[in-house]
């Protein structure tokens, strides 16, 4: 029995990636554009209520809101592939500028986070291989517990230190 190729066992972990970006990215997509809300008021706040409706037409024909929500998509993709994400709603500057200034504190969270649950659980795992005779099924569960409150602290503080 011949083996399958390198090149195709590649080429099938290539494309199963690349599908799953585009269902992800279209699910996030339609989520965010379906979400309740208006995203005129996102964007220009209290004062998307006082528009008339000619300049309500304007201001959706500007941020693109006009169009289908496919079509809106495929726009939006095709500039992604561009690193070109487009205007923040909320911050009214470029989305990839609001991404690169929020990245610092991101990776350094997130390198905060492994470094403590690596260590955490390399030191776990030497005490449980020493002192298997202690360990029961009450404490997994209170040391699995222990973790969960652990990730949502951080996942708390995350959102603190964003704002």
């Amino acid at each position: 029995m011949k083996k399958p190729s390198k090149i195709l066992y590649f080429g099938k972990k290539t494309l199963a990636f690349l599908l799953s970006v585009l269902v992800l990215s279209l699910a996030v997509f339609y989520v965010s554009r379906l979400a309740p809300g208006d995203p005129l008021v996102s964007y220009y706040g209290d004062r998307a209520e006082k528009l008339t409706p000619q300049e309500r037409a304007q201001a959706e024909e500007k941020l693109g809101l006009d169009e289908p929500i496919f079509t809106q998509y495929v726009r939006w993709a095709q500039n992604a592939l561009h690193v070109d994400f487009g205007i923040s709603y909320k911050y009214k500057m470029p989305a990839a500028e609001v991404i690169a200034s929020r990245a610092g504190n991101t990776l350094l969270l997130g390198g905060i986070g492994f470094v403590l649950i690596f260590t955490l659980s390399l030191l776990l795992g030497m005490l449980f291989i020493f002192m298997t005779f202690l360990l029961n099924s009450v404490v997994m569960f209170f040391v699995g517990l222990f973790f969960v409150l652990l990730a949502i602290v951080m996942f708390i503080v995350g959102l603190v230190l964003k704002r």
